[in-house]
Protein backbone atom coordinates (compact mmCIF):
# COMPACT_ATOMS: atom_id res chain seq x y z
CA UNK A 1 0.00 0.00 0.00
CA UNK A 2 2.81 2.41 0.83
CA UNK A 3 5.59 0.86 -1.26
CA UNK A 4 7.38 3.11 -3.70
CA UNK A 5 8.89 0.17 -5.55
CA UNK A 6 7.42 -0.59 -8.96
CA UNK A 7 6.99 -4.16 -10.21
CA UNK A 8 9.46 -3.63 -13.06
CA UNK A 9 12.28 -3.63 -10.47
CA UNK A 10 11.39 -6.96 -8.85
CA UNK A 11 14.54 -8.64 -10.20
CA UNK A 12 16.69 -5.96 -8.58
CA UNK A 13 14.93 -5.39 -5.26
CA UNK A 14 12.83 -8.25 -3.93
CA UNK A 15 9.59 -7.04 -2.33
CA UNK A 16 6.65 -8.75 -0.67
CA UNK A 17 3.15 -7.39 -1.21
CA UNK A 18 1.47 -6.97 2.18
CA UNK A 19 -1.87 -5.32 2.82
CA UNK A 20 -1.71 -2.62 5.49
CA UNK A 21 -4.87 -2.36 7.57
CA UNK A 22 -6.15 1.20 8.19
CA UNK A 23 -5.65 2.60 11.68
CA UNK A 24 -8.62 3.22 13.94
CA UNK A 25 -9.75 6.86 14.39
CA UNK A 26 -8.19 6.86 17.88
CA UNK A 27 -4.85 5.47 16.66
CA UNK A 28 -4.89 7.90 13.72
CA UNK A 29 -5.47 10.79 16.12
CA UNK A 30 -2.61 9.65 18.35
CA UNK A 31 -0.34 9.35 15.31
CA UNK A 32 -1.11 12.91 14.21
CA UNK A 33 -0.60 14.25 17.74
CA UNK A 34 2.74 12.48 18.19
CA UNK A 35 4.05 13.89 14.91
CA UNK A 36 2.64 17.42 15.18
CA UNK A 37 2.50 18.21 18.92
CA UNK A 38 5.82 16.51 19.80
CA UNK A 39 4.89 14.29 22.78
CA UNK A 40 7.68 11.74 23.19
CA UNK A 41 5.63 8.79 24.41
CA UNK A 42 2.26 7.21 23.68
CA UNK A 43 1.19 8.00 27.24
CA UNK A 44 1.92 11.68 26.71
CA UNK A 45 0.03 11.59 23.41
CA UNK A 46 -3.02 10.10 25.18
CA UNK A 47 -2.81 12.85 27.79
CA UNK A 48 -2.60 15.52 25.06
CA UNK A 49 -5.62 14.00 23.29
CA UNK A 50 -7.73 13.99 26.46
CA UNK A 51 -6.67 17.54 27.26
CA UNK A 52 -7.63 18.65 23.77
CA UNK A 53 -11.03 16.97 24.17
CA UNK A 54 -11.82 18.99 27.29
CA UNK A 55 -10.21 22.31 26.34
CA UNK A 56 -10.87 22.69 22.59
CA UNK A 57 -13.77 20.58 21.40
CA UNK A 58 -13.73 21.92 17.81
CA UNK A 59 -10.08 21.02 17.42
CA UNK A 60 -10.66 17.59 18.96
CA UNK A 61 -13.61 16.89 16.67
CA UNK A 62 -11.58 17.94 13.62
CA UNK A 63 -8.75 15.63 14.66
CA UNK A 64 -11.08 12.65 15.14
CA UNK A 65 -12.78 13.42 11.80
CA UNK A 66 -9.42 13.37 10.04
CA UNK A 67 -8.70 9.95 11.51
CA UNK A 68 -12.14 8.57 10.67
CA UNK A 69 -13.79 7.18 7.54
CA UNK A 70 -14.96 10.59 6.33
CA UNK A 71 -11.44 11.93 6.56
CA UNK A 72 -8.19 10.07 5.93
CA UNK A 73 -9.75 6.67 6.67
CA UNK A 74 -6.75 5.67 8.81
CA UNK A 75 -4.56 5.25 5.72
CA UNK A 76 -0.87 5.45 6.77
CA UNK A 77 0.24 7.15 3.56
CA UNK A 78 -2.48 9.82 3.83
CA UNK A 79 -1.77 10.35 7.54
CA UNK A 80 1.93 10.85 6.85
CA UNK A 81 1.19 13.45 4.17
CA UNK A 82 -1.22 15.25 6.50
CA UNK A 83 1.16 15.39 9.46
CA UNK A 84 3.95 16.69 7.21
CA UNK A 85 1.82 19.64 6.12
CA UNK A 86 0.38 20.33 9.59
CA UNK A 87 3.78 20.32 11.31
CA UNK A 88 5.60 22.27 8.60
CA UNK A 89 2.98 25.01 8.31
CA UNK A 90 1.84 24.97 11.95
CA UNK A 91 -1.85 24.83 11.03
CA UNK A 92 -4.60 23.59 13.31
CA UNK A 93 -6.43 20.33 12.74
CA UNK A 94 -9.58 22.33 12.10
CA UNK A 95 -7.83 24.38 9.41
CA UNK A 96 -6.41 21.27 7.76
CA UNK A 97 -9.85 19.62 7.78
CA UNK A 98 -11.28 22.63 5.94
CA UNK A 99 -8.45 22.56 3.40
CA UNK A 100 -8.87 18.82 2.88
CA UNK A 101 -12.63 19.05 2.27
CA UNK A 102 -12.24 21.93 -0.17
CA UNK A 103 -9.40 20.25 -2.08
CA UNK A 104 -11.20 16.89 -2.33
CA UNK A 105 -14.43 18.51 -3.51
CA UNK A 106 -12.54 20.48 -6.16
CA UNK A 107 -10.91 17.36 -7.58
CA UNK A 108 -14.18 15.44 -7.61
CA UNK A 109 -15.89 18.28 -9.48
CA UNK A 110 -13.16 18.47 -12.13
CA UNK A 111 -12.90 14.67 -12.43
CA UNK A 112 -10.34 14.80 -15.24
CA UNK A 113 -8.43 11.67 -14.16
CA UNK A 114 -8.50 8.95 -16.82
CA UNK A 115 -8.42 6.45 -13.97
CA UNK A 116 -6.26 3.46 -13.21
CA UNK A 117 -8.74 0.96 -14.63
CA UNK A 118 -9.24 2.79 -17.92
CA UNK A 119 -5.49 3.19 -18.34
CA UNK A 120 -4.91 -0.50 -17.58
CA UNK A 121 -7.54 -1.53 -20.14
CA UNK A 122 -6.07 0.72 -22.81
CA UNK A 123 -2.54 -0.55 -22.21
CA UNK A 124 -3.73 -4.16 -22.61
CA UNK A 125 -6.04 -3.70 -25.63
CA UNK A 126 -9.20 -4.61 -23.69
CA UNK A 127 -12.63 -3.69 -25.07
CA UNK A 128 -13.78 -0.55 -23.21
CA UNK A 129 -17.32 -1.95 -23.14
CA UNK A 130 -16.08 -4.19 -20.31
CA UNK A 131 -15.14 -1.27 -18.04
CA UNK A 132 -18.17 -1.59 -15.74
CA UNK A 133 -17.85 -5.38 -15.58
CA UNK A 134 -14.15 -5.23 -14.78
CA UNK A 135 -14.63 -2.49 -12.17
CA UNK A 136 -17.05 -4.72 -10.29
CA UNK A 137 -14.89 -7.81 -10.84
CA UNK A 138 -11.70 -6.19 -9.54
CA UNK A 139 -13.35 -4.52 -6.57
CA UNK A 140 -14.90 -7.83 -5.45
CA UNK A 141 -12.04 -10.17 -6.34
CA UNK A 142 -8.83 -8.09 -6.28
CA UNK A 143 -6.99 -10.63 -4.12
CA UNK A 144 -7.92 -13.75 -6.10
CA UNK A 145 -8.26 -12.41 -9.65
CA UNK A 146 -4.81 -13.76 -10.54
CA UNK A 147 -6.24 -17.28 -10.15
CA UNK A 148 -9.14 -16.70 -12.57
CA UNK A 149 -9.34 -18.84 -15.71
CA UNK A 150 -10.92 -17.90 -19.02
CA UNK A 151 -13.86 -20.13 -18.08
CA UNK A 152 -14.38 -18.16 -14.87
CA UNK A 153 -14.55 -14.93 -16.84
CA UNK A 154 -17.21 -16.42 -19.11
CA UNK A 155 -19.49 -17.66 -16.31
CA UNK A 156 -22.83 -16.14 -15.26
CA UNK A 157 -21.21 -13.52 -13.02
CA UNK A 158 -19.07 -11.83 -15.69
CA UNK A 159 -20.64 -13.06 -18.97
CA UNK A 160 -17.65 -12.29 -21.22
CA UNK A 161 -17.37 -13.72 -24.69
CA UNK A 162 -14.60 -16.20 -25.42
CA UNK A 163 -12.45 -13.56 -27.15
CA UNK A 164 -13.04 -11.02 -24.39
CA UNK A 165 -12.18 -13.57 -21.70
CA UNK A 166 -8.97 -14.52 -23.53
CA UNK A 167 -7.87 -10.87 -23.80
CA UNK A 168 -8.66 -10.15 -20.13
CA UNK A 169 -6.90 -13.33 -18.99
CA UNK A 170 -3.73 -12.32 -20.88
CA UNK A 171 -3.86 -8.89 -19.25
CA UNK A 172 -4.37 -10.44 -15.80
CA UNK A 173 -1.32 -12.67 -16.29
CA UNK A 174 0.78 -9.62 -17.22
CA UNK A 175 -0.34 -7.57 -14.19
CA UNK A 176 0.87 -7.77 -10.58
CA UNK A 177 -1.45 -8.53 -7.68
CA UNK A 178 -0.61 -5.16 -6.10
CA UNK A 179 -1.81 -3.32 -9.20
CA UNK A 180 -5.24 -4.92 -8.85
CA UNK A 181 -5.36 -3.96 -5.17
CA UNK A 182 -4.65 -0.35 -6.14
CA UNK A 183 -7.28 -0.33 -8.91
CA UNK A 184 -9.84 -1.66 -6.42
CA UNK A 185 -8.91 0.84 -3.70
CA UNK A 186 -11.93 3.14 -3.50
CA UNK A 187 -10.30 5.24 -0.76
CA UNK A 188 -7.18 6.25 -2.72
CA UNK A 189 -8.83 9.66 -3.30
CA UNK A 190 -8.03 10.33 0.37
CA UNK A 191 -4.33 9.86 -0.34
CA UNK A 192 -4.49 11.85 -3.58
CA UNK A 193 -6.12 14.75 -1.74
CA UNK A 194 -3.31 14.92 0.84
CA UNK A 195 -0.80 14.72 -2.02
CA UNK A 196 -2.55 17.62 -3.75
CA UNK A 197 -2.37 19.81 -0.63
CA UNK A 198 1.35 19.09 -0.22
CA UNK A 199 1.92 19.45 -3.96
CA UNK A 200 0.64 23.02 -3.89
CA UNK A 201 3.07 23.75 -1.07
CA UNK A 202 5.97 21.98 -2.78
CA UNK A 203 5.71 23.73 -6.15
CA UNK A 204 5.73 27.33 -4.97
CA UNK A 205 9.17 27.55 -6.55
CA UNK A 206 9.02 27.16 -10.33
CA UNK A 207 12.17 25.02 -10.45
CA UNK A 208 10.78 22.55 -7.87
CA UNK A 209 7.52 22.45 -9.81
CA UNK A 210 9.32 21.53 -13.05
CA UNK A 211 11.45 18.99 -11.19
CA UNK A 212 8.53 17.15 -9.58
CA UNK A 213 6.68 17.16 -12.89
CA UNK A 214 9.77 15.69 -14.60
CA UNK A 215 9.90 12.93 -11.95
CA UNK A 216 6.23 12.13 -12.62
CA UNK A 217 7.15 11.08 -16.18
CA UNK A 218 9.85 8.61 -15.20
CA UNK A 219 9.73 5.18 -13.60
CA UNK A 220 9.52 4.91 -9.82
CA UNK A 221 13.26 4.49 -9.27
CA UNK A 222 15.26 7.50 -10.40
CA UNK A 223 19.05 7.36 -10.39
CA UNK A 224 20.49 10.71 -9.37
CA UNK A 225 23.49 10.11 -11.63
CA UNK A 226 21.16 9.84 -14.63
CA UNK A 227 19.74 13.30 -14.01
CA UNK A 228 23.19 14.73 -13.27
CA UNK A 229 24.58 13.44 -16.56
CA UNK A 230 21.46 14.48 -18.43
CA UNK A 231 21.11 17.96 -16.91
CA UNK A 232 22.78 19.66 -19.88
CA UNK A 233 20.03 18.30 -22.13
CA UNK A 234 17.22 19.94 -20.16
CA UNK A 235 15.19 22.42 -22.16
CA UNK A 236 15.56 26.10 -21.20
CA UNK A 237 13.57 26.91 -18.08
CA UNK A 238 13.65 27.41 -14.32
CA UNK A 239 14.79 23.82 -13.64
CA UNK A 240 17.79 24.05 -15.93
CA UNK A 241 18.73 27.46 -14.53
CA UNK A 242 18.67 26.05 -10.98
CA UNK A 243 20.59 22.84 -11.66
CA UNK A 244 23.18 24.44 -13.99
CA UNK A 245 23.58 28.03 -12.75
CA UNK A 246 25.74 30.44 -14.70
CA UNK A 247 29.04 31.42 -13.07
CA UNK A 248 29.99 34.64 -14.74
CA UNK A 249 29.75 35.38 -18.44
CA UNK A 250 29.42 32.23 -20.52
CA UNK A 251 30.48 29.91 -17.68
CA UNK A 252 28.32 27.19 -16.14
CA UNK A 253 28.50 25.26 -12.91
CA UNK A 254 30.80 22.29 -12.45
CA UNK A 255 29.57 18.71 -12.29
CA UNK A 256 29.96 18.79 -8.49
CA UNK A 257 27.63 21.79 -8.35
CA UNK A 258 25.12 20.04 -10.61
CA UNK A 259 25.21 17.02 -8.28
CA UNK A 260 24.69 19.26 -5.26
CA UNK A 261 21.73 21.10 -6.80
CA UNK A 262 20.12 17.87 -7.98
CA UNK A 263 20.47 16.43 -4.49
CA UNK A 264 18.90 19.58 -3.03
CA UNK A 265 15.85 19.15 -5.25
CA UNK A 266 15.45 15.50 -4.24
CA UNK A 267 15.90 16.37 -0.57
CA UNK A 268 13.25 19.07 -0.87
CA UNK A 269 10.57 16.76 -2.29
CA UNK A 270 11.71 14.06 0.17
CA UNK A 271 10.85 16.50 2.96
CA UNK A 272 7.23 16.31 1.79
CA UNK A 273 7.41 12.47 1.63
CA UNK A 274 7.25 12.62 -2.16
CA UNK A 275 10.50 10.65 -2.47
CA UNK A 276 12.53 8.14 -0.48
CA UNK A 277 16.29 7.72 -0.67
CA UNK A 278 17.57 4.22 -1.43
CA UNK A 279 21.19 3.09 -1.45
CA UNK A 280 23.10 -0.17 -1.06
CA UNK A 281 25.46 -0.38 1.90
CA UNK A 282 28.20 -2.08 -0.09
CA UNK A 283 28.21 0.79 -2.56
CA UNK A 284 28.54 3.46 0.10
CA UNK A 285 32.15 2.46 0.81
CA UNK A 286 33.26 3.38 -2.69
CA UNK A 287 35.28 6.53 -3.25
CA UNK A 288 32.65 8.04 -5.52
CA UNK A 289 30.16 10.51 -4.05
CA UNK A 290 27.12 9.07 -2.28
CA UNK A 291 24.69 10.98 -4.47
CA UNK A 292 25.93 9.02 -7.49
CA UNK A 293 25.57 5.74 -5.66
CA UNK A 294 22.00 6.15 -4.50
CA UNK A 295 18.58 6.39 -6.06
CA UNK A 296 15.33 8.04 -5.09
CA UNK A 297 12.00 6.31 -5.35
CA UNK A 298 8.83 8.25 -6.08
CA UNK A 299 5.49 6.58 -5.35
CA UNK A 300 4.03 5.50 -8.70
CA UNK A 301 0.50 6.54 -7.72
CA UNK A 302 1.87 9.99 -6.85
CA UNK A 303 3.45 10.13 -10.31
CA UNK A 304 0.11 9.24 -11.86
CA UNK A 305 -1.74 11.79 -9.72
CA UNK A 306 0.70 14.58 -10.61
CA UNK A 307 0.56 13.81 -14.32
CA UNK A 308 -3.18 13.18 -14.69
CA UNK A 309 -4.68 15.43 -11.99
CA UNK A 310 -2.35 18.20 -10.91
CA UNK A 311 -0.86 19.66 -14.09
CA UNK A 312 -2.12 21.33 -17.25
CA UNK A 313 -1.85 20.13 -20.84
CA UNK A 314 1.04 22.54 -21.44
CA UNK A 315 2.88 21.29 -18.35
CA UNK A 316 2.43 17.66 -19.46
CA UNK A 317 4.07 18.47 -22.78
CA UNK A 318 6.88 20.41 -21.09
CA UNK A 319 7.81 17.65 -18.64
CA UNK A 320 7.56 14.92 -21.30
CA UNK A 321 9.81 16.93 -23.62
CA UNK A 322 12.33 17.44 -20.81
CA UNK A 323 12.37 13.74 -19.95
CA UNK A 324 12.61 12.77 -23.61
CA UNK A 325 15.53 15.11 -24.21
CA UNK A 326 17.53 13.67 -21.29
CA UNK A 327 16.87 10.02 -22.09
CA UNK A 328 17.33 10.29 -25.86
CA UNK A 329 20.74 11.95 -25.53
CA UNK A 330 21.97 9.31 -23.07
CA UNK A 331 20.74 6.35 -25.14
CA UNK A 332 22.42 4.75 -28.18
CA UNK A 333 21.12 5.63 -31.63
CA UNK A 334 19.11 3.09 -33.61
CA UNK A 335 21.99 2.38 -36.00
CA UNK A 336 24.36 1.65 -33.10
CA UNK A 337 21.88 -0.88 -31.68
CA UNK A 338 21.30 -2.53 -35.07
CA UNK A 339 25.06 -2.76 -35.67
CA UNK A 340 25.62 -4.25 -32.21
CA UNK A 341 28.15 -1.58 -31.25
CA UNK A 342 30.30 -2.26 -28.17
CA UNK A 343 28.69 -1.18 -24.93
CA UNK A 344 25.14 -0.96 -26.27
CA UNK A 345 23.80 -3.68 -23.94
CA UNK A 346 24.69 -1.73 -20.81
CA UNK A 347 22.92 -1.60 -17.43
CA UNK A 348 22.33 2.13 -17.79
CA UNK A 349 20.66 1.58 -21.15
CA UNK A 350 18.32 -0.97 -19.55
CA UNK A 351 17.42 1.62 -16.92
CA UNK A 352 16.76 4.24 -19.60
CA UNK A 353 14.56 1.73 -21.42
CA UNK A 354 12.49 1.40 -18.22
CA UNK A 355 12.10 5.17 -18.09
CA UNK A 356 11.09 5.13 -21.77
CA UNK A 357 8.34 2.63 -20.96
CA UNK A 358 7.08 5.00 -18.25
CA UNK A 359 7.02 7.81 -20.85
CA UNK A 360 5.14 5.54 -23.24
CA UNK A 361 2.48 4.84 -20.62
CA UNK A 362 1.97 8.59 -20.07
CA UNK A 363 1.67 9.21 -23.82
CA UNK A 364 -0.89 6.41 -24.20
CA UNK A 365 -2.97 7.94 -21.40
CA UNK A 366 -3.05 11.34 -23.14
CA UNK A 367 -5.75 12.54 -25.49
CA UNK A 368 -4.71 12.95 -29.14
CA UNK A 369 -5.12 16.73 -29.04
CA UNK A 370 -2.64 16.88 -26.13
CA UNK A 371 0.10 15.39 -28.34
CA UNK A 372 0.19 18.23 -30.87
CA UNK A 373 3.08 20.13 -29.25
CA UNK A 374 5.06 17.09 -28.10
CA UNK A 375 8.53 16.83 -29.62
CA UNK A 376 9.19 14.06 -32.15
CA UNK A 377 9.52 10.70 -30.35
CA UNK A 378 10.04 8.18 -33.14
CA UNK A 379 13.85 8.23 -33.34
CA UNK A 380 14.26 7.57 -29.61
CA UNK A 381 11.37 5.14 -29.26
CA UNK A 382 12.44 3.19 -32.35
CA UNK A 383 15.88 2.77 -30.79
CA UNK A 384 14.37 1.65 -27.47
CA UNK A 385 11.96 -0.85 -29.07
CA UNK A 386 14.80 -2.33 -31.14
CA UNK A 387 16.92 -2.57 -28.00
CA UNK A 388 14.12 -4.38 -26.14
CA UNK A 389 13.75 -6.80 -29.05
CA UNK A 390 17.46 -7.60 -28.80
CA UNK A 391 16.91 -8.41 -25.12
CA UNK A 392 14.02 -10.73 -26.01
CA UNK A 393 11.34 -8.47 -24.53
CA UNK A 394 8.70 -7.97 -27.26
CA UNK A 395 5.96 -7.29 -24.68
CA UNK A 396 7.86 -4.22 -23.42
CA UNK A 397 8.63 -3.20 -26.99
CA UNK A 398 4.89 -3.39 -27.73
CA UNK A 399 4.21 -0.64 -25.18
CA UNK A 400 6.76 1.62 -26.86
CA UNK A 401 5.25 0.91 -30.30
CA UNK A 402 1.72 1.61 -29.08
CA UNK A 403 2.87 5.02 -27.85
CA UNK A 404 4.42 5.70 -31.26
CA UNK A 405 1.14 4.79 -32.98
CA UNK A 406 -0.84 7.11 -30.70
CA UNK A 407 1.70 9.89 -31.24
CA UNK A 408 1.49 9.55 -35.04
CA UNK A 409 -2.32 9.46 -34.95
CA UNK A 410 -2.42 12.53 -32.71
CA UNK A 411 -0.25 14.70 -34.97
CA UNK A 412 -2.29 16.57 -37.57
CA UNK A 413 -2.07 16.21 -40.49
CA UNK A 414 -1.27 12.52 -40.06
CA UNK A 415 1.95 11.41 -41.76
CA UNK A 416 0.63 8.20 -43.31
CA UNK A 417 4.00 6.72 -44.20
CA UNK A 418 5.36 7.17 -40.68
CA UNK A 419 2.13 5.80 -39.21
CA UNK A 420 2.35 2.74 -41.45
CA UNK A 421 5.96 2.22 -40.34
CA UNK A 422 5.12 2.22 -36.62
CA UNK A 423 2.10 -0.01 -37.22
CA UNK A 424 4.45 -2.53 -38.82
CA UNK A 425 6.64 -2.38 -35.68
CA UNK A 426 3.56 -2.97 -33.53
CA UNK A 427 2.46 -5.91 -35.70
CA UNK A 428 5.90 -7.45 -35.31
CA UNK A 429 5.61 -7.16 -31.53
CA UNK A 430 2.28 -8.97 -31.52
CA UNK A 431 3.74 -11.67 -33.80
CA UNK A 432 6.75 -12.23 -31.50
CA UNK A 433 4.40 -12.45 -28.52
CA UNK A 434 2.38 -15.15 -30.26
CA UNK A 435 -0.67 -12.91 -30.67
CA UNK A 436 -1.18 -13.83 -34.30
CA UNK A 437 -4.73 -12.49 -34.51
CA UNK A 438 -3.62 -9.05 -33.28
CA UNK A 439 -0.69 -9.15 -35.69
CA UNK A 440 -3.05 -10.02 -38.57
CA UNK A 441 -5.34 -7.14 -37.60
CA UNK A 442 -2.43 -4.68 -37.51
CA UNK A 443 -0.94 -5.55 -40.90
CA UNK A 444 -4.07 -4.72 -42.97
CA UNK A 445 -4.41 -1.52 -40.93
CA UNK A 446 -0.88 -0.64 -41.97
CA UNK A 447 -1.70 -1.05 -45.68
CA UNK A 448 -5.02 0.78 -45.32
CA UNK A 449 -3.19 3.81 -43.97
CA UNK A 450 -0.91 3.93 -47.02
Amino acid sequence: MTSRVGTEWDDWFQTITTLVQPLTPEDSALYLIRHTKSPSTLQEANYTLEKLKSSNREEYDALMWLGGEEGLHGLPLALKQARNYISKNNVTFKKYKQMYEKCKLGMLERDHDRGLLEGWMKLHDIDMELESTLQTCIQKHAHEIKTFSEETLQDDEFKMTKDQAAAVKRAIDETSSQDFVEIADLSRMNVVTTWKINYEETVKGKHTKEFLQLCSCLTTRIQTALLVDGARYLNPGALRDFIIPRQGIGRYGTKQMIEKNTRLLFQYIKHFSFATYVTKSEECSHARSLVRMGEYTVHHLLQLAVFTRFISKEEKVQCLNNAMSILENLFPKLREIQDGSTGVLHDRHSIIALHAQALAEKIILMENEELTDLNEINAFFSAVSNYLFRLGRPRDAKLICKAMVQFREGRKPVDKLKLAEVLSYLGECYFEMGKLKKAEETIPEEFDVV
